[in-house]
């Protein structure tokens, strides 16, 4: 009888010992099963960042390519070769001097190189290593050239300055367009543009800002020399010597 409990005893104690010894290992095959789970999401995750990270290598070495052959084609080679802009979507004419024979028709986008030259509203730019004039408003809205015609333009300040009514700007203060064009006119200025009026000695840059892209322009001759017209659904408006000089209704 004694036999007997010690060996039921000790059968009880190896089963419970088992028993103990599987659920170990199974918790333990649990455990290595999410850290699994955890390397896969992770590896994923890594795959896709490096997918992201070569596009972006492949876009990075275009824009190096493209750049390097824009130097090379260029007939100045100096590091710098003027304002980067792009020209309008209906294209332009580049002339042999402002106003004068065309030398090359740009295609609309274009990239160009705006030089720190320019007359009657004609910039001096480079296109594909050739140079000449193209008119402003065969170019795409650029602050940058912008900023250049507000210098060439500072001595007739006084048309520009606007009446003391003008000056309310709270209305705009959070408006992405007058964020950007503040900080190339000023705040009384661009109240004005803001409120899409028109004035006389306004800056082609101005013009465009406040009144858009005109339908098309055109070149006439008065007694004082060539000006544009700028030819807007209602409206005509007058450049002339790089500044707003008269508008009329159509």
């Amino acid at each position: 009888m004694k036999k007997l409990l010690f060996f039921t005893l000790a059968s009880i104690i190896v089963n419970q010992g088992f028993t103990q010894t599987i659920t170990e290992i199974n918790h333990k095959i649990d455990s290595l099963e999410k850290v699994k789970q955890n390397i896969v999401a992770e590896k994923r995750i890594l795959e896709k960042k490096e997918e992201r990270t070569e596009n972006l290598l492949k876009i990075w070495k275009e824009k190096k390519n493209n750049y390097s052959t824009s130097s090379t084609t260029s007939k100045s080679l100096s590091v710098n070769n003027g304002i980067v802009a792009k020209v309008v979507a209906t294209g332009g004419s580049l002339r042999e001097r402002p106003m004068g024979n065309e030398v090359k028709s740009i295609p609309g986008g274009a990239t160009i190189y705006v030089q720190n030259e320019f007359s009657n509203l004609y910039f001096k730019v480079v296109y594909q290593g050739t140079t000449g004039y193209l008119s402003y408003s065969s170019i795409e809205q650029n602050a940058d050239v912008d900023m250049l015609l507000q210098k060439r333009l500072s001595n007739s300040s006084e048309n520009t300055k606007p009446n003391s009514s003008s000056s309310d700007n709270s209305a705009y203060n959070n408006d992405p367009k007058y964020k950007r064009i503040v900080e190339i006119y000023g705040k009384e200025v661009s109240v004005r543009i803001m409120k899409k009026e028109i004035w006389k000695g306004m800056s082609p840059g101005m013009l465009l800002e406040s009144q858009g892209n005109p339908q098309k322009t055109t070149e006439e001759t008065t007694s004082t020399g060539k000006r544009q017209v700028w030819h807007y659904s209602d409206k005509y408006v007058y450049v002339e010597k790089g500044s707003v000089s008269e508008w009329k209704a159509k």
